[in-house]
């Protein structure tokens, strides 16, 4: 229930947990669903690690991934076929070659230095706060 009272504001590590072990521990979902959503575990685990040795070999399994979770959901979910969402899969392993692993560019980390700031910002005197962020960092 927490978990999808609070999927809006989930981050990345989050949903990759979540996509890995979601049908092991979630009654609601439903039974013949359960393989497609394994394997698009498959995809994002290969698409958030960045412990490989071969990229070419990554990126081949992940292009293999990502056409099989593709054929999945056209023979499980008919109506989800022509999604934007699911075209958009097929380009996850071209943008893991440019890009590399998503776990790389993730923002959740920077993105918590605004509360650094923000807290350095109200606890300033408020005549150079640039000045004052800056001496606290």
């Amino acid at each position: 229930k927490q978990v999808t009272r609070y999927i809006g504001s989930m981050n990345g590590k989050d949903f990759k947990g979540l996509a890995q072990v979601g049908p092991l521990f979630f009654p609601w979902f439903q039974p013949h669903l359960t393989w497609l959503w394994m394997a698009g575990a498959i995809p994002t685990k290969l698409a958030y690690d960045s412990k490989y040795t071969d990229f070419d070999l990554r990126y081949r399994h992940l292009q293999k991934a990502t056409i099989a979770v593709q054929r999945l959901f056209h023979v499980s979910l008919p109506s989800a076929k022509d999604k934007l969402k699911v075209h958009l899969l097929s380009h996850l392993p071209d943008n893991f070659r440019i890009w590399g692993p998503l776990s790389l560019y993730a923002v959740e980390i920077p993105e918590q230095m605004n509360g650094d700031v923000r807290k350095a910002i109200a606890n300033s005197n408020r005549h150079s706060p640039s000045r004052d962020v800056a001496w606290k960092f």
